[in-house]
């Protein structure tokens, strides 16, 4: 019964990093279509603020973006005089339906 947890388990985080790598491996094409059509959705992983060091993130964040709708969950690193009471609550969270969108395409 351990052996078919221990199997179960590595089974289950090879999935998950094919997964990760599947969607690291996408072309320049398919992501510059994804971001005209104005439906994706951006994983944060790394921050690098602004007077520190780089970090790697431990919490799922992400900005979701669709045509009508803006969706953000993202970290805040600074100063906070007032913390909430509920810590799952920090960062900056919103959801606004106004919002303009250009993407301006880079020579890199």
């Amino acid at each position: 019964m351990k052996n078919i947890k221990v199997f179960l388990l590595f089974a289950a985080s090879v999935m998950a990093g094919s997964s990760i790598i599947k969607a690291q491996n996408k072309k320049p094409d398919e992501v510059n279509t994804m971001i005209e059509s104005r439906n994706y959705i951006f994983k944060a992983r790394t921050v690098n603020p602004q007077n520190s060091v780089s970090r790697q993130l431990t919490s799922e964040y992400d900005l979701t973006v669709s045509r009508d709708t803006i969706i953000s969950y993202l970290p805040y690193f600074g100063r906070a005089y007032v913390a909430p009471i509920n810590p799952s609550e920090g960062g900056i969270k919103f959801t606004s339906p106004k919002f303009e969108y250009n993407p301006v395409k880079d020579e890199k």
